[in-house]
């Protein structure tokens, strides 16, 4: 097998009813991840409903970070237009430093603000008159700047994003397509492709050019390259033929693990990419590992585990 990362996308659903069981089999799901050889987990954020056993990351984020060892863990993403950008950078900095530099800080859009209630808006203390965009593209500014005009704001305004001159999280820009390249490269970004989300398509991508271009661009500017990874939306099966289905508003793959296999070889060529997040749609927690335990041994992730510990 080629040598690919595979990570986790966990939103934080389960079949139980209480939130705290359903929070503590989140975290058993990310230790075997980690047992597994799994590269990355990321947790969503979600808002507005009762299915979801939390709603910001950070917190479940930390859990996570002090119950593993080796797999980088982080938000796909934080939905900045709800909370301070000089918050989450202090937050997500701080958790980088003391969890080994594995800390990943994802950033999206999320919920349309401007489709928001007044009440909703009234409690993410959200202006009235905030733009979602605008809003966004802000935030985004924002947090880069904390994040590498650290020591200008420092002298020149005080701020400070403790510990002053640690090790920053790495940044994501997470988008379900190719149209935010400038800002992401603007901001000195990775960038996460969503095939999850949108209208997008599991299959052959004209656009995938626009990939290299941003890859070639970002390294001129920063001299090194940026990560890209792509995400999908998976139900396993035993048999059967691969099709696309939707699945609470998303676009997912029902498909058997060959299969999956095999797609994920053909985009690792067409993208050139080796890091793939999956979400896989099972709610019950047994599954959800049993299903771990099936990838890792179909794309044998033991042996890139292997590799790395002993390197």
């Amino acid at each position: 097998m080629g040598n690919i990362k595979l990570s986790i996308l966990e939103l934080g659903e389960r079949d139980n009813i209480d939130s705290l069981q359903n929070i503590t089999s989140v975290i058993e799901y990310a230790q075997k991840a980690e047992e597994l050889g799994f590269h990355r987990f990321w947790l969503a954020e979600h808002h507005f409903g009762n299915e979801f056993c939390y709603t910001s990351p950070e917190l479940l984020l930390m859990a996570i970070a002090g119950s593993t060892e080796r797999m980088r863990i982080g938000s796909a993403g934080s939905i900045t237009n709800f909370y301070s950008s000089y918050e989450k950078v202090s937050q997500y900095k701080l958790l980088n430093n003391l969890f080994d530099d594995r800390i990943d800080y994802g950033v999206s859009k999320g919920h349309i603000i401007n489709r928001l209630s007044e009440t909703q808006r009234s409690f993410l203390n959200i202006p009235t008159d905030a733009d979602h965009e605008t809003l966004f593209n802000q935030r985004v500014s924002e947090i880069s700047e904390l994040i590498y005009n650290e020591t200008a704001l420092y002298k020149n305004h005080g701020i400070v994003t403790p510990p002053l001159y640690g090790r920053p999280p790495r940044l994501f820009y997470l988008s379900s397509s190719y149209n935010h390249f400038d800002k992401a490269l603007d901001a000195g970004m990775n960038y996460c492709r969503s095939f999850i989300h949108g209208k997008d398509l599991y299959g052959r991508d004209p656009e995938v050019e626009k990939l290299k271009t941003y890859r070639e661009k970002f390294y001129d500017r920063y001299h090194y390259t940026p990560e890209v990874v792509l995400a999908l939306g998976v139900k396993i099966i035993e048999n059967g033929p691969t099709q696309k289905i939707v699945h609470n508003n998303m676009q997912i793959l029902e498909t058997t693990l060959p299969n999956l296999r095999d797609l994920l070889m053909d985009y690792k060529d067409q993208y050139y990419v080796e890091d793939f997040v999956i979400y896989d749609i099972e709610r019950n927690n047994e599954e959800k590992i049993q299903n771990l335990s099936n990838l890792s041994q179909e794309l044998e992730l033991w042996k890139q585990q292997k590799y790395s510990t002993t390197l």
